[in-house]
């Protein structure tokens, strides 16, 4: 094929249309065909009928021998020279054939089923009636190019060249590239015709009715592109969008050779649905089913669905009846145009979020819900449905509380084996109830059900957590949900996913019993096993990462601020430890919840029995030295309760006399020791020291309280045990409430009376801690 178009290339000027190119440029100046460089107008090759020479009489001659089915091939081919050297010798044959009603049609036909000479002729002829544009269509439209194609395919050399010459000839009549030619009202009436041919079971027929189409649509003006849309091309557009490569290889090559566009139908259609008038007409809405069909894959043309993707984006992106049409296909009763539908649907929801508000409007909903219900293409309609429903706009309107029950249902349906389909599903529903009144909805209760009903089929850890996180939605705004979440079995199963391995499930599990009793709508089910299971998550947390996620303190903090009885439950006591680590280990909010949590225990200790309230104070003592460090560098709100929990708790006061200083008398070393009364306890003393005016003991005594020694006094003497000199070095006399706040407090303490000698004085440390 190549050599027999080798003469075309020799004198080509390069222009036309590159392969590819989405814009059908205009070239400077038509290229040369091989049969003549002279270009009249039929018309005014028509203008004279006169037959002086008996022109007109020889070609009606020539014409009706060939239509003869007696004559041989030797007569049709000597017939055939006859009118093309007519048509080459005199002007007004050409008019004359190209008038003549039966010539093209007798000259396809004889290219069809003729000899080789015959077709070879008949190619000749055909080809020299391209000399004008009016008889170019003419012969296009006549289905010359088929038989072109099969004559071009021959092993005849002679025939090759033939064939390529005149379909190159006839290719010029699908470049309507000046604006006369387009416009003109033969141009226009070819429109229909070429709309008819490019439905034809032909590729040829087709692919070429498709050039001419496009070359049309790309240069026209705006009521070309209407006339081209409302003849019905579109569809045959499409149907040669969806066929195979193979099966239209030699028109692809073709397309190379004359310099045309490879994939006209790609072309014509973007550029016919960028006019608005186009896209929101029937045309479009008729297009969109049968590019829907094109989006299951096909063999040897990947690209198709992606092209039919593009349009449909194209086609949907502001009209809302275009949507609608896409919507509607969610119905359809071929699976394949549901899914096609469904994954138009989300491309465009992905490019576009105001198209979800589109779809949705369009009845979307309502037909995702139907085809879950009829368990069809359930993965794909689930994921749809989801990406709807966690839109804000869509999520606040109406129409969506009709979704709640339905989803529900699918939930509880035991023929809803899809996993993936379940998961988004119960996703969609916690979509739903992020809008307060959805969730304080009557049919709220049922999601309550279906949702307990998925965590007690012991789902994936995905699962849990989405169904656990909806249910979160639904009790956080209403009691009814409380109540229903309860009476299906829900606490029960909740505080086993509390002890879960999984850290976002057990978590989650925790929020979820933080909103359940926070207040008493369902107190009954609120027992010590609810703080047991708690405290044994935050054990557990502690252990794997040596800190506690803050919302098992808040879940605890919601069951012991409602409920104050489980304050002196066993589990709760058990808990304390877990909560002075938290003190130590966790950040600034876990801090304030375990600070929180042992508040919450001490406002208890007066009202629960004596030893539950020592068990819990002890426990908490341990706490001491962190409060301290609370109220001097922690945050500001933290200082009010960490002061109270001190002054309940049991601690230990050491007192170290370090030593004194300036203890003279005038003859010999004084032998100095202290006396230490603390209340009513028994006094304490220190050794004797005689080693000089300033004897260090650095001896310590301590005191264990049941709580601070609030108000009390350390009264000190220091003593002379010298029977020379005086007997007393003088007293002082300390407020001992501040070292409980600070934890460890140390200076000098002047003695009274003062010398004459000096000021004497001790050096003491205190220090209040649970040791």
């Amino acid at each position: 094929m190549a050599s027999a178009l080798g003469w075309r290339f020799a004198s080509s000027n390069g222009n036309g249309l590159a392969p590819n190119d989405t814009d059908m440029k205009i070239p400077d100046s038509e290229p040369q065909t091989p049969h003549s460089t002279t270009k009249m107008s039929l018309r005014e090759r028509t203008t004279s009928m006169e037959d002086p020479d008996g022109t007109l009489a020889s070609v009606a001659q020539c014409i009706e021998q060939l239509r003869q089915g007696s004559s041989s091939a030797q007569e049709r081919e000597y017939c055939l020279k006859q009118l093309l050297d007519l048509i080459e010798m005199r002007e007004n044959a050409f008019s004359a054939v190209g008038s003549h009603s039966q010539a093209v049609p007798v000259l396809v036909s004889l290219l069809r089923s003729g000899s080789l000479g015959v077709k070879i002729q008949a190619a000749t002829v055909l080809g020299s009636l391209c000399k004008e544009n009016e008889l170019r269509v003419k012969v296009l439209l006549g289905g010359c190019i088929p038989p072109l194609l099969g004559l071009l395919k021959s092993s005849s050399v002679e025939g090759q060249i033939a064939a390529a010459k005149t379909i190159y000839a006839v290719s010029e009549a699908i470049l309507f590239q000046d604006r006369e030619i387009t416009r003109a009202n033969a141009t226009m009436k070819a429109v229909p015709v070429l709309s008819n041919l490019v439905k034809s079971e032909e590729y040829a027929d087709r692919y070429f009715a498709a050039q001419a189409l496009a070359s049309l649509v790309c240069n026209g003006s705006r009521g070309t592109l209407l006339s081209v849309a409302n003849s019905g091309a579109a569809a045959g557009f499409i149907s040669l969008l969806g066929c195979s490569d193979d099966d239209i290889k030699e028109l692809l090559q073709l397309s190379q050779e004359f310099m045309l566009v490879r994939y006209p139908d790609q072309v014509a259609l973007e550029r016919l649905f960028r006019v608005e008038d186009i896209r929101v007409g029937a045309t479009s809405r008729k297009a969109i089913p049968l590019l829907v069909e094109l989006l299951k894959p096909i063999p040897d043309r990947p690209g198709a669905p992606l092209l039919a993707l593009n349009l449909l984006t194209l086609l949907a992106g502001d009209c809302t009846q275009n949507m609608i049409v896409m919507v509607e296909l969610l119905r359809s009763a071929s699976e394949n145009t549901v899914v096609g539908a469904l994954n138009t649907l989300l491309v465009l929801e992905s490019d576009d979020g105001t198209s979800a508000e589109s779809m949705a409007e369009s009845g979307a909903i309502e037909a995702l819900l139907d085809l879950l219900r009829s368990h069809q293409c359930e993965d794909t309609a689930a994921r749809l449905l989801e990406v709807l429903l966690n839109n804000v706009k869509i999520r606040d309107s109406k129409a969506t509380k009709t979704a709640i029950l339905p989803l529900s249902q699918y939930l509880l349906d035991p023929q809803t084996q899809a996993q993936q389909a379940r998961l988004l599903a119960t996703l969609a529903l916690g979509d739903l109830f992020q809008n307060e009144a959805l969730a304080r909805s009557t049919d709220a209760a049922s999601a309550c059900r279906a949702l307990v009903n998925v965590l007690e089929e012991q789902p994936t850890e995905e699962m849990k957590v989405v169904a656990i996180c909806a249910l979160q939605n639904l009790v956080m705004y209403s009691r009814s949900n409380k109540r229903a979440v309860a009476e299906a079995g829900g606490v029960q199963v909740v505080l086993d996913l509390i002890s879960s391995s999984d850290p976002d499930t057990s978590v989650q599990a925790a929020m979820f019993v933080k909103l359940l009793f926070s207040n008493h709508t369902v107190q009954e089910y609120a027992s010590s096993e609810t703080v047991r299971a708690i405290t044994a998550a935050i054990e557990k947390d502690l252990w794997a990462t040596g800190t506690v996620n803050d919302e098992y303190l808040k879940a605890l903090n919601s069951l012991f601020n409602n409920f104050p009885r489980l304050r002196a439950t066993e589990p709760a006591t058990l808990s304390i430890p877990h909560l002075v680590t938290s003190l130590k280990t966790g950040s600034e909010a876990t801090q304030e919840a375990a600070l929180d949590a042992l508040f919450l225990l001490r406002q208890a200790w007066s009202a629960c029995p004596a030893e539950v309230s020592r068990a819990q104070s002890v426990a908490a003592a341990d706490a001491i030295p962190l409060l301290q460090y609370l109220i001097q560098s922690g945050p500001p709100r933290f200082q009010e309760k960490a002061e109270f929990l001190l002054q309940c708790l049991p601690g230990t006061l050491v007192v170290t006399i370090k030593r004194g200083n300036n203890m003279k008398q005038s003859v010999g070393n004084p032998s100095v020791f202290c006396k230490i009364t603390l209340g009513n306890t028994p006094p304490r003393q220190t050794k004797v020291i005689s080693t000089g005016p300033n004897p260090e003991w650095d001896e310590s005594f301590s005191w264990s309280f049941e709580s601070p020694p609030k108000g009390q006094k350390l009264h000190i003497s220091c003593k002379n045990k010298s029977k020379m000199g005086k007997s007393s070095f003088g007293k002082v006399t300390i407020q001992i409430d501040r070292v409980v706040m600070l934890g460890a407090v140390a200076g000098e303490y002047s003695l009274l009376p003062e010398s004459k000698s000096g000021p004497r004085n001790l050096e003491i440390e205190f220090q209040w801690s649970n040791k």
